[in-house]
């Protein structure tokens, strides 16, 4: 015969405040140095409780991803820059003694790692310039849900569908109203 489980700590906290909590409600309780302090749940899930804003968010976080897309388009200006190289594309401009130096492993190797440094750098621009360009109008939406920038952040963190937005909030120096 199987004994009951012995009680968690959440069970007898649970237990504890049963007859002060009502049917539905959500609190948030959080222990510090003066005691305890009981505060309504700040974090519902913004997708029901502010569908047109959290909408908007998505349509934002989507715009600012561009994927590999310029990384790739990098290797391929390396991959035609070696043919040219190669097929003597560039000789009125480039000696052949030049061509056979620039054609060792460890100049491509730092090619490589500056279109990488480069397209990161694009990425990280374009992703700034969508969110600046439809920075104001998330003004009205977030008044409309009551919410500030500080709060919006701290209810999509680390959301992965929203993770765009949340850099860029994070990096905005004016406070959204």
């Amino acid at each position: 015969m199987d004994t009951p489980a012995a009680p968690t700590r959440f069970d007898r906290i649970a237990t504890a405040i049963e007859h002060l909590v009502e049917e539905g409600e959500e609190l948030f309780i959080v222990r510090t140095e003066d005691g305890i302090e009981v505060h309504d749940k700040v974090s519902g899930s913004l997708e029901s409780d502010h569908p047109r804003l959290y909408g908007r968010l998505l349509s934002l976080n989507a715009q600012m991803e561009v994927g590999m897309l310029p990384t790739v388009i990098g290797f391929l200006l390396i991959v035609l820059f070696w043919l040219g190289l190669e097929a003597a594309w560039f000789e009125p401009v480039i000696t052949s003694l030049v061509a056979q130096r620039l054609n060792v492993w460890w100049f491509y190797t730092l090619l490589a790692f500056f279109v990488i440094l480069v397209a990161a750098r694009l990425t990280r621009l374009y992703a700034r310039r969508v969110y600046l360009r439809s920075r104001d109008a998330l003004i009205p939406l977030l008044r409309e849900a009551d919410l500030d920038r500080d709060i919006l952040l701290v209810r999509i963190k680390g959301s992965d569908e929203l993770e765009h937005i949340e850099r860029q909030l994070m990096l905005d120096p004016k406070p959204l109203p």
